[in-house]
């Protein structure tokens, strides 16, 4: 095992770690199961565009590599404006 493989194994974790505490923290701040629903919904869909991006990283040739930086530059924030879209509609409460 490369001193590489070790690095991002332990970043990863770090990552994921974090990631699990912030969806706990929030999901004991909900007042109703529809935001519930939206913070799950969009914790997921997160977790697999950077989960993805961090896979192609890894296992992506060097020389193409470039490609999925600009992949991953248009989809976060577009899924960042949905979520963001989806948070201001009004509920039915």
């Amino acid at each position: 095992m490369t001193i590489w493989t070790l690095l991002a194994a332990t970043v990863l974790s770090v990552i994921i770690g974090l990631v699990i505490f912030a969806f706990s923290v929030s999901l004991k701040n909900v007042k109703s199961a529809e935001e519930r629903r939206y913070i799950i919904k969009w914790t997921l869909i997160f977790l697999f565009i950077i989960g993805s991006f961090i896979a192609a990283i890894l296992t992506v040739p060097p020389e193409r590599k470039f490609l999925i930086w600009i992949i991953y530059i248009v989809v976060l924030p577009v899924a960042i404006r949905l979520s963001k879209r989806e948070d201001k509609k009004p509920s039915n409460q």
